[in-house]
């Protein structure tokens, strides 16, 4: 089981990320959704000097990898998620 702090490895911040970010997916996944038909459509956020390109699975859309892109541009990270063809 997993029971490190966050700060409490040699990476502190990014530990301190993935916490606040995975808080923020489990109070998003309780509240009730919408079906929004652009949800599967690439999208482009943030505007940082940093840039992360964000890829879906096989069978999957950017649709599941916008809230991770939402935090990361809340972060400073410009982020950008493709629709990848033949998925």
């Amino acid at each position: 089981m997993f029971t490190a702090q966050p700060g409490s490895s040699r990476f502190p911040k990014t530990r301190t990320i993935a916490y606040r970010y995975l808080g923020g997916v489990l109070a998003a996944a309780r509240k009730p959704q919408r079906l929004d038909p652009t949800l599967g459509a690439a999208f482009e956020l943030g505007a940082g000097p940093k840039g992360v390109l964000l890829l879906h699975g096989f069978s999957g859309t950017p649709a599941e990898l916008r809230p991770l892109g939402v935090f990361l541009a809340d972060q400073g990270y410009h982020c950008y998620a493709p629709v990848l063809a033949g998925h």
